[in-house]
């Protein structure tokens, strides 16, 4: 008993009955029904479902969760924003960044823990990489750059959109890691959002330099 390409069958859903047989047109060709697996008729019409296996996506370990070519780690314990930057450093991933509207849309629900806020990979309106944002979620607060922009997580009691808050907070986070083959929605070309802060650059925690503010990031059609 293999797969079609000889590999073996390491999980089985036959159907199990003592008044069926399973196996009782001799065990070549399989079908699903209500999710048991039968054997049937090669002959017989039935509707199909093809699996294509994408080489080198990022093999996701147990406990990780896939989508759209990356693997995903949902804390469900809580640090700030440097100790959670390390443990997803330690997992080999990052924390997360957040490239477009599905994405954030399945973070969302893919969240374990409900009304915990989670810190983002994001820094100085870029992310950790430096890489710009293609893709925001801020809030329409015009407070939300109020701490310096230096860390930002999402809060679930505003619609999961995103704030700036003190990096010393203890929040969940939420790591990532894109497989070879994603198609990456975040582009390397810095936003230059120009603020006047005391007429100065600043440099952040993370070595990044930046302008801003709120009305400047908002006419940039970031939001």
């Amino acid at each position: 008993m293999t797969w079609i390409d000889g590999s073996s069958v390491d999980y089985n859903n036959f159907y199990h009955n003592k008044f069926v047989a399973v196996f009782n047109d001799g065990g070549i060709c399989f079908r699903m029904h209500e999710g048991q697996w039968y054997d049937a008729s090669c002959s017989a019409s039935f509707y199909f479902i093809c699996e294509d296996e994408i080489e080198d996506s990022a093999a996701c370990s147990v406990g990780h969760t896939d989508n759209g070519g990356s693997c995903y780690y949902f804390s469900q314990s809580k640090s700030n924003f440097g100790s959670s930057k390390s443990s997803c450093d330690d997992l080999g991933m990052h924390l997360v960044y957040i490239g477009s509207e599905d994405e954030q849309d399945f973070i969302v629900n893919s969240l374990p823990v409900e009304n915990e806020d989670n810190w983002l990979g994001l820094s100085s309106v870029t992310w950790l990489d430096g890489s710009s944002l293609t893709y925001s979620n801020f809030a329409d607060d015009s407070k939300i750059l109020d701490e310096g922009g230096l860390c930002f997580f999402m809060i679930p009691d505003m619609s999961y959109q995103w704030f700036d808050r003190d990096c010393n907070l203890e929040k969940n986070y939420i790591c990532e890691k894109e497989g070879d083959n994603k198609q990456s929605s975040i582009n390397n070309t810095n936003i230059t959002c120009i603020i006047n802060i005391n007429n100065r650059a600043r440099i952040n925690r993370w070595g990044f330099a930046y302008f801003y503010d709120y009305t400047s990031l908002l006419s940039s059609g970031q939001r």
